[in-house]
């Protein structure tokens, strides 16, 4: 076999994660449906300040903040925003735990020193991609940190955060629920989030993944394993999916939870069908190394599987690599693409008024329908 760049022996998350991105519209789909919610919020007098007060955020998971940045672009918030960012990858954040960044200390280190998300933060604030007053990048484990004393305790600017309008958990819930000790643990998250953190008109906004037939979630839950055969049954499609496990902790909390089911694409490159069977063939990936397209769309393919290839290629049974292939290019013959099925989850405060709870179901339904 002709030596390759592309390693078989592991899964090489960081490029498939990296090609998945790239071939997604999830993040702008998800933004566009974002900015019609908290408009249509701020319209019925939710998630709203008074006028020379900034409107306070917290983005729990915050990754690289990009997806954060696409959220809050084309809201107006006539004071400005002031932002809390927590992760607990130093890459995201370039620190280590108990650390954090404030833009007024450090905004001259943070394209060197403090972490993708400082970078991304204080390019969009210098920018005026969105009206960012102030941000705070916070290092922690949510799921082990106190998050009601870690965000309370912190600062943007020079007053204490008391009180957020809105709270983000964007496509992170599935890391949560993966075990019973992680769904008991999410559930207080939960519960602190929307009994000490979200003032009395604010929302949590939570976006995840669904499981169904014929998606790039139906490929991932086949390949590894989770569904007993590549159509899900109805039941392993609750059963599966995060937002299902989101609604039911809020039901045992007795929150109010809204969902806005939304359809996001996968989109590969013209000439995808030309590597077809290269894909299928170790011997034959030397063929791809100088075809960046190519390439792309065999790592996007190889995210959606979660598994090395070396793991495939051995699985002759209806879950390896050659199968696997086939079953993607019958979905991408059907729909063109490949489809991403998502949802919008918006928790509302524990102490909400039954007119938010009323305008909120009436928005969501009408985001629902469009």
């Amino acid at each position: 076999m002709e030596k390759t760049t592309i390693k078989t022996h592991v899964f090489e998350y960081s490029k498939a994660f990296s090609a998945f991105k790239d071939a997604s519209n999830q993040p702008q789909t998800e933004a566009l449906l974002h900015q019609a919610l908290i408009n249509g919020l701020k319209e019925k007098g939710l998630v709203n300040c008074d006028q020379d007060d900034p409107i306070r955020v917290a983005d729990i998971c915050c990754g690289a903040g990009d997806r954060i940045i696409k959220y809050l672009r084309n809201i107006q918030f006539q004071s400005g925003i002031d932002l809390i960012a927590v992760d607990s990858n130093p890459d995201y954040t370039g620190l280590t735990d108990n650390d954090s960044i404030d833009h007024k200390q450090d905004c001259e280190k943070l394209n060197s020193t403090n972490g993708i998300a400082g970078d991304n933060l204080y390019k969009a604030m210098q920018a005026k991609i969105i009206p960012l007053n102030n941000y705070r990048v916070l290092h922690a484990d949510v799921m082990k940190c106190d998050i009601t004393r870690l965000l309370r305790g912190s600062q943007t600017g020079d007053r204490c955060i008391k009180d957020f309008k809105l709270v983000y958990l964007l496509q992170c819930g599935y890391y949560f629920i993966s075990s019973h000790h992680d769904q008991a643990r999410f559930k207080e998250l939960l519960d602190k989030i929307c009994s000490d953190l979200l003032s009395s008109d604010g929302v949590a906004v939570l976006s995840h993944c669904r499981l169904k037939p014929n998606t790039n979630v139906s490929l991932f839950n086949y390949a590894t394993g989770k569904t007993k055969s590549l159509i899900p049954t109805p039941k392993e499609c609750l059963d599966l999916s995060v937002h299902t496990s989101v609604t039911n902790l809020c039901d045992n909390l007795g929150l109010s939870c809204f969902d806005i089911p939304y359809t996001a694409y996968l989109q590969l490159s013209p000439q995808v069908h030309e590597y077809k069977e290269i894909f299928k063939d170790p011997k034959r990936y030397c063929e791809l190394d100088n075809k960046p397209d190519a390439l792309a769309d065999f790592y996007t393919f190889l995210f959606t599987y979660n598994r090395s290839l070396d793991d495939l290629y051995c699985d002759k049974s209806s879950r390896g690599l050659s199968a696997m292939i086939d079953n993607t290019f019958d979905i991408i013959d059907s729909n063109n693409r490949i489809p991403i099925p998502g949802v919008l989850q918006v928790i509302l405060n524990r102490a909400a008024s039954v007119d938010d709870k009323i305008h909120v179901d009436e928005l969501v339904q009408k985001l629902a329908s469009q």
